[in-house]
């Protein structure tokens, strides 16, 4: 901090969901962070298993740590009642299956204050589902000293990272956060943070490259077992918005939409590549997504456009562009041709 006595209070929120395998290693992270002013809402959404007992353990040995049962509502309302329920001049958002690197609070913190940002985020590590805490701790990022960088709402939204996820990220309050939309299947985070650019013209970001949090990667996660359904109603959400923005000649909704809408599509075509039965329905997706990107205004650069209609014209562009960026999908596509193979869908 640039004074020692600036300590405001941060209100964690971690919504809760039959996790008692990870719940543990999440709390633990959390409380043991070296930032001690935290309000700690853990909000049990109608969990079946040990979750609440694991939560209320957790309460009497920590006063920080506020617990709410509610029925299930799933992740979105969970986080809502997180944020009626919360107190602090800043916000954020753990899952209970992740954790956090000891300095991720004081770290993101620091980012705010001394750059005069609206909100912070940093890097992630991916953690193997049965990765103990100590394992996870040992992982450091790769410098010591966390460097920032200074982002407006043009240069973030160009940035290869999880811009729209709820965790990863510390919000002021005098941005005046949205709730998250309860209707939507998936993608409740991306509508949140979407919201908050689009109502924060002059937003100031502080980025740091630092993997502060630690992304736990599980099969029955709900991330990983979303439906083609769920998938493309996200797709859909962006197709919409982007075709209502060049409709209205709205600059921001364009600057924001419209890229956002080309990238879902050419990543379901990823995504969905191995899988022949949705290769007609990701083929008409681009072409979509070709006639929004053809008739956007100025918002989007001349640049932009020449990138991502040859992303959408030439696939193994895309995919030699994704694989740069992440290497390891070589390997989730190997699994993919041997799941489709033995399944006889190919």
């Amino acid at each position: 901090m640039t004074s020692a006595t600036l300590r405001p209070l941060i209100s964690v929120v971690i919504p809760v969901y039959n996790v008692e395998k990870y719940l543990d290693r999440c709390l633990e992270s959390v409380v043991n962070n070296d930032y001690r002013e935290l309000q700690i809402i853990c909000v049990n959404d109608g969990s079946i298993d040990s979750s609440g007992d694991i939560l209320n353990r957790w309460a009497l040995k920590d006063s920080r740590i506020q617990v709410i049962e509610q029925k299930n509502v799933g992740l979105p309302g969970a986080r809502n009642t997180g944020i009626r329920h919360s107190s602090g001049e800043y916000l954020c958002f753990v899952d209970s299956d992740d954790c956090i690197r000891p300095q991720y609070f004081s770290a993101l913190l620091q980012g705010i204050v001394d750059n005069d940002a609206d909100m912070a985020l940093c890097g992630f590590q991916r953690i193997r589902c049965d990765a103990d805490l100590d394992a996870v701790n040992q992982i450091q990022p790769t410098s010591s000293r966390v460097e920032w960088q200074i982002l407006n709402r043009n240069s973030y939204l160009r940035l290869s990272i999880p811009r729209y996820s709820a965790w990863g990220k510390i919000y002021s309050r005098k941005l005046n956060l949205p709730a998250f939309e309860e209707s939507l299947l998936t993608g409740e985070d991306v509508h949140f943070n979407i919201t908050v650019l689009k109502k924060n013209p002059q937003l100031k970001i502080a980025y740091c490259q630092s993997p502060l949090y630690c992304y736990c990667v599980r099969e029955d996660s709900l991330v990983n077992s979303r439906s083609v359904k769920q998938m493309r109603a996200l797709c859909d959400y962006f197709f919409e918005s982007a075709e209502e923005s060049v409709k209205n000649h709205d600059p921001i909704g364009e600057e924001i939409f419209v890229l956002e809408s080309v990238k879902r599509a050419l990543s379901i075509r990823y995504d969905l590549m191995f899988d022949c039965s949705y290769r007609k329905l990701t083929k008409e997706d681009c072409k979509r997504a070709k006639r929004i990107l053809c008739s956007a205004g100025k918002a989007v650069s001349l640049r932009s456009k020449i990138l991502f209609l040859l992303f959408l014209h030439f696939p193994c562009l895309y995919r030699l562009f994704r694989i740069i960026q992440d290497p390891s999908l070589l390997r989730w596509e190997r699994g993919m041709k041997l799941r489709y193979k033995n399944s006889g869908k190919r």
